[in-house]
């Protein structure tokens, strides 16, 4: 188990980049801003699938609080506690972000959002590193 005593010490976390403005945000960057964070909060490197589920992922629930302040923070809004559960995928959160019902009808490429986020990585990456 782990508790909050445990979690001093551990290193800072890298400033994340900021999403679109919100009369620009789109569905890919919204999901390539995600798959960022989704990484960060994992601790890898490697750009998650955005169908595959948080949990099949490997995010607990502290990382999904952490997820959820991390969404609040960059976004810019107040999320239910439960929002990562109730939208269990990137593809899912990133629909209900920018108010879409469902991401299938949306216009845009996996490949074009894991650009986007090895982008977003390499920054992160790099700010890190400052």
């Amino acid at each position: 188990m782990l508790f909050r005593s445990d979690l001093r010490g551990s290193p800072p976390v890298a400033s994340t980049p900021r999403p679109p403005k919100q009369e620009t945000l789109t569905f890919p960057a919204t999901v390539a801003h995600l798959q960022a964070l989704v990484a960060r909060v994992l601790g890898g490197q490697t750009v998650p699938d955005t169908e595959q589920g948080f949990a099949e992922l490997g995010l607990d629930s502290l990382m999904a609080v952490e997820l959820k302040k991390l969404v609040e923070e960059t976004f810019g809004r107040q999320l239910s506690a439960t929002v990562v559960f109730n939208y269990p995928s990137i593809s899912r959160l990133a629909a209900h972000l920018i108010g879409q019902s469902d991401p299938a009808v949306t216009p845009s490429t996996p490949q074009a959002a894991a650009v986007d986020a090895r982008q977003l990585l390499a920054q992160l990456a790099q700010e890190a590193e400052e």
